[in-house]
């Protein structure tokens, strides 16, 4: 492996780790509305807003979200919206597992209808 794939790899990580906190995946989910202030971010996810803003900047240091200043606001916006993709994937394997655990116990799961969207980077 070259030093290159191995930075490359490292920031792969990177971005899953800016999603992999519950708090930061409602954040995203939140944003897929569009830009948003923090006070809005703050009002939805229901958290202290210091909890907040280290989330958000783990983010935007990953690039996974992108801000920007208007007055004394601060607006959060996904900076590539390719990420929906990635989450509307995990809902499908999570919904997947789910319905595989109640064939199992003899369970019927009802599967809440999935969005087929697309969102490509750049829309």
């Amino acid at each position: 492996m070259t030093q290159c794939d191995r930075r490359l790899r490292e920031r792969k990580a990177e971005v899953f780790n800016a999603l992999a906190h519950p708090l930061r995946v409602a954040v995203a989910e939140f944003l897929r509305g569009g830009e948003r202030c923090v006070c809005e971010i703050v009002a939805h996810v229901g958290a202290e807003q210091s909890n907040i803003s280290r989330h958000l900047a783990l983010m935007v240091r990953s690039g996974v979200l992108a801000n920007r200043k208007k007055g004394l606001k601060v607006f959060y916006r996904v900076r590539y919206p390719c990420i929906f993709n990635f989450l509307r994937c995990v809902d499908g394997m999570l919904q997947d597992q789910l319905r595989e655990t109640g064939e199992m116990l003899g369970v019927r799961v009802e599967e809440p209808a999935r969005r087929t969207r697309t969102v490509r980077a750049g829309v």
